[in-house]
This record gives C-alpha cells, structure tokens and sequence, in this order.
C-alpha cells in the first residue's frame, strides 16, 4: 500500500487566477510566483475545456492520478478551486 501525501494546495478564483498557494511538503517543487500563476491558469482553463466537452452537465476536472502523482480539485458553488 503506497500512502499519497498531498505536496501544494493552490486555491484558484473563478476567473482563473491564483489566489493563493502554499507548499504542503518539503518535497513540492520550489517554482517562483511567476510558474504557480501560470499553472493556476493553465488549470483552470483545461478544467473549463473539460466542464465544456461532454453534453449535459460535467464537474470538469476533479482528480487525476498516476501512479505517481495525484491531483484533486474542489470547487465551491462561487467558482473557488481548490487544487490538492
């Protein structure tokens, strides 16, 4: 049984910019300001592409897991995101 720790939490306004983020762990990548803003964007962004896809109604991104990496995604009814 491999235990999966969670190494960032970013938290993403519902236009998609990085309101906050901190390292969780030692072990999360040591990025600059500049990186964490873009990859708040890019998240958000894909995960609009993925809510817009599917006919119906769809939640967009919310995990992704490799054997490796684990991802989760909690949005509030205001379009806060939570990325874990």
């Amino acid at each position: 049984l491999k235990i999966k720790m969670y190494l960032q939490l970013m938290i993403i306004n519902k236009s998609g910019g990085l309101v906050y983020n901190q390292d969780l762990s030692p072990q999360a990548a040591q990025l600059d300001s500049n990186d964490w803003l873009r990859i708040g964007s890019t998240f958000h962004s894909l995960h609009e592409i993925a809510r817009s896809i599917p006919p119906g109604r769809s939640s967009g991104i919310v995990a992704l897991e490799t054997s490796s990496f684990a991802l989760r995604c909690l949005e509030t009814i205001t379009g806060i995101k939570f990325v874990l």
